[in-house]
């Protein structure tokens, strides 16, 4: 018998993918099985023969099919094979609140079972050094599964196995009191990159809020950054520009207080959820947030709410605002030279 069990965690048309795919070959048929990541799926036959090269040319042929659409090779004869996608891209982290009464060490046993490296401490709070996924206390709620430092959709992969793990044994593992936290790295922004970025976002933070339930909206640890003061950020230095946006209070739904010192942003304004699919598209919103306002290269000058379609492009990286396209100097060219005409002929 040869099995291979794959598995899609990537992105899809905007659609976060969290499913499975299964090829096994009994000796008589090729069987291929599919569905959601966590369910029993559906079954289909791909080839039945008693001929051996038959069977293994419809196994090698779909097996290939699965991986050009972002399948990652899980599984492979037996043996866990783990194969993770790219990482390249910019670093991240996750930290999802969970509350305590949640059985912690089965969790992570199955996480370490899927390779990630774990480290557990729930007695107290730590301060993780980005390396490994740590389990620690929280104050306002019980639990936080803080991720190590992620990138690309390697990273992904990663963050939505730790969401699966906990919400299969723990389906209601998180409440309204609860918060999903993503980190940003911005270490490669200028001054420029940085006032754009935030003044973008408090042009669109209603947008990232619109997403949030009602218990974020007007919660304590998340609360609105301030834009009374967005007029005069236009032509304020970038010091200026994160007090103004509320740079020394952390609890804010963009925390800036780790700007100067880490170079990183936090978006604080999200439910916690094991709703894989969910975290995924939080996650990518959050990092494409800041990749599409670096990329945009824009000097703004209103500072009207930011309107949904651009918040859509940003997202998409495909926004260019109001930058201007360098003018192409004039050519100058010889004035044409008249010829005399020639006389007709009689």
């Amino acid at each position: 018998m040869k099995k291979v069990y794959m598995e899609h965690r990537g992105n899809t048309a905007g659609v976060e993918n969290n499913k499975f795919y299964e090829i096994i070959d009994d000796d008589q048929r090729v069987i291929a099985r599919w569905g959601a990541i966590g369910t029993p799926g559906t079954s289909s036959c791909i080839c039945e023969s008693a001929n051996e090269d038959d069977r293994i040319e419809a196994f090698d042929e779909k097996m290939q099919a699965k991986v050009a659409k972002g399948y990652n090779v899980i599984e492979e004869g037996g043996v866990v094979v783990e194969s993770r996608p790219s990482s390249a891209g910019r670093k991240w982290g996750l930290e999802i609140e969970t509350h305590s009464d949640i059985p912690v060490e089965e969790i992570v046993a199955k996480m370490r079972e899927r390779g990630l490296e774990v480290r557990v401490r729930t007695a107290q709070y730590f301060k993780s050094d980005g390396r490994t996924w740590d389990v620690k206390a929280d104050a306002s709620c019980g639990l936080e599964f803080a991720s190590p430092i992620c990138s690309g959709e390697a990273g992904m992969f990663d963050a939505k196995i730790a969401v699966e793990k906990i919400r299969e044994l723990c389906p209601d593992a998180v409440t309204s009191k609860c918060g999903l936290h993503v980190t940003v790295d911005v270490d490669d922004h200028s001054n420029e990159d940085l006032k754009r970025l935030i003044i973008g976002y408090l042009r669109a933070q209603e947008h990232f809020y619109s997403q949030c339930n009602e218990s974020r909206q007007s919660n304590r640890y998340c609360e609105r950054n301030p834009d009374s003061a967005l007029p005069k950020m236009l032509k304020a230095s970038l010091s200026d520009v994160i007090s103004m946006a509320g740079g020394n209070n952390r609890y804010h739904g963009l925390n800036l207080t780790r700007l100067r010192e880490r170079g990183v942003v936090e978006f604080r304004m999200m439910e916690s959820s094991v709703a894989i699919r969910k975290v995924g598209t939080w996650i990518r919103s959050c990092v494409s947030f800041v990749d599409g306002m670096k990329a945009s290269g824009i000097s703004f000058k209103s500072t009207d709410p930011m309107k949904p379609e651009t918040f859509e492009k940003i997202l998409a990286g495909t926004w260019r605002g109001n930058v201007r396209r360098p003018v192409r100097p004039r050519i100058a060219r010889p004035a044409p030279q008249l010829q005399e005409e020639e006389p007709e002929e009689n």
